[in-house]
């Protein structure tokens, strides 16, 4: 079974892929960066609740994109990375007439671990001599959540009353999500390498939870969970072939002098 899909899966794309013709458009990379979550929680019960967005998480993985023989758009991008979002819930909110405010007494913070796969169309262009890449992606996402970590306790002076790993349940809780993306960023070229820093935003669509659809003890109609987040990376294009933009640049037609310009008659004898 497995020399059979070995000859006919395996040889034949690692041998797409070491092509030059071909390779020179692809690129490996890495990335890493920093970011944050935002619930957008839809309530059954009308209890005043509130979301804050909270930050403070790490990201890594690996990067593949690649390049057709268009200069500005015709490329695509797949990522795979941990990374970790969350989300800060204000409880027990009472309004204050004073300042017009909502005052809240308790706080729930639940921090999520996730396997995220990314799949966008790199729409891009470039400047200063084509060494200076800005784009843009836009596309889907599906992520799966590994575990939970929350934390809960008293907004006054943020006291932790309570705090420990969140034990995921088939019954309430959803693992799988999903949801669009878009980011934008520039890139510096230099030889195969590729240095890059972007600004991504991903908007769930999946729920975290299980609404009361589906699970009629549930405080929830919907529950899904964004996620924003600033990475930086470098770049590998494989093969020895240069960049396809390099090698063809736009040929401009030279202009010639006005007299030469006008249509010529047919020569009169004299």
């Amino acid at each position: 079974m497995w020399c059979r899909w070995i000859k006919r899966v395996l040889i034949p794309v690692v041998s797409i892929l070491l092509a030059d013709r071909l390779a020179a458009q692809h690129y490996l990379g890495v990335r890493g960066g920093y970011g944050g979550g935002y619930a957008r929680f839809e309530y059954v019960d009308q209890t005043v609740r509130e979301s804050r967005f909270l930050f403070g998480w790490p990201s890594g993985g690996i990067s593949w994109k690649y390049f057709t023989e268009e200069s500005v758009v015709g490329a695509v991008q797949a990522d795979l990375q941990f990374a970790k979002k969350g989300y800060r819930i204000l409880e027990n909110g009472r309004f204050n007439e004073e300042t017009g405010q909502y005052h809240y007494t308790h706080y729930v913070d639940r921090t999520l671990s996730i396997i995220e796969l990314p799949f966008m169309w790199h729409i891009h262009v470039y400047l200063f001599k084509q060494r200076v890449r800005v784009f843009l992606n836009l596309g889907i996402y599906a992520s799966y959540i590994l575990d939970a970590y929350e934390k809960s306790g008293e907004t006054e002076n943020w006291k932790v009353l309570q705090e420990g790993k969140y034990r995921m349940n088939s019954v309430v809780d959803n693992q799988f999500e999903y949801g669009l993306c878009g980011g934008f960023g520039f890139s510096y070229l230099f030889g195969r390498y590729e240095i890059f820093a972007e600004g991504r935003y991903s908007f769930g669509y999946g729920d975290i939870m299980r609404s009361r659809s589906k699970y009629p003890e549930s405080l929830y109609n919907r529950t899904p969970v964004d996620m924003i987040n600033i990475s930086m990376g470098l770049y590998y294009r494989l093969g020895k072939g240069g960049i396809r933009s390099f090698e063809n640049p736009r040929v401009r037609t030279p202009k010639q002098p006005w007299g030469e310009r006008m249509p010529q008659g047919p020569n009169k004898r004299s």
